[in-house]
């Protein structure tokens, strides 16, 4: 059985915050603090709560970013979030 294959795109967090529009206006809209927001700069990733699917920051910085007219993949910036997503391929019967 073979798995499938991804490119795996990384996007800076502080470079998507931003096209979103800062620090302020992610924090407020994804209702974390500016100290959470710097936290995750300073570890230059999302919080470990985006992989298990409790928080959805990064689609709400991709959606913040998409209204000032840039694209953004949610999962560029959440890319151990993969891990739940890769499923094998059905075998073909």
């Amino acid at each position: 059985m073979q798995r499938k294959r991804f490119i795996v795109r990384f996007m800076d967090i502080k470079k998507a915050i931003e096209l979103a529009g800062g620090r302020q206006a992610v924090s407020e809209k994804c209702g974390v603090t500016n100290q959470a927001i710097q936290l995750w700069l300073s570890n230059g990733r999302l919080p470990l709560s985006e992989i298990t699917g409790k928080s959805n920051h990064a689609r709400v910085i991709a959606e913040m970013a998409a209204g000032n007219g840039h694209n953004i993949d949610p999962i560029d910036l959440c890319p151990g979030a993969l891990q739940y997503m890769q499923q094998p391929d059905s075998e073909a019967a």
